[in-house]
């Protein structure tokens, strides 16, 4: 099964498995650059998301 990694900012990162979307550390607005929240929005419009928190 392919699956595809998307870098989004420091740890956070989007793996697409399956025709799933997985969302790993999502940070909170203040440390996410505009460009990036962008990024992620895309990603997430629309998608069979799930999220993980490591920390």
């Amino acid at each position: 099964m392919p699956a595809r990694i998307v870098y989004i900012q420091h740890d956070c990162f989007f793996l697409l498995v399956g025709g799933r979307t997985l969302l790993f550390d999502y940070p909170a607005p203040n440390y996410l650059p505009e460009a990036a929240a962008k990024v992620a929005a895309s990603r997430i419009a629309g998608a069979d998301l799930t999220v993980f928190a490591s920390h």
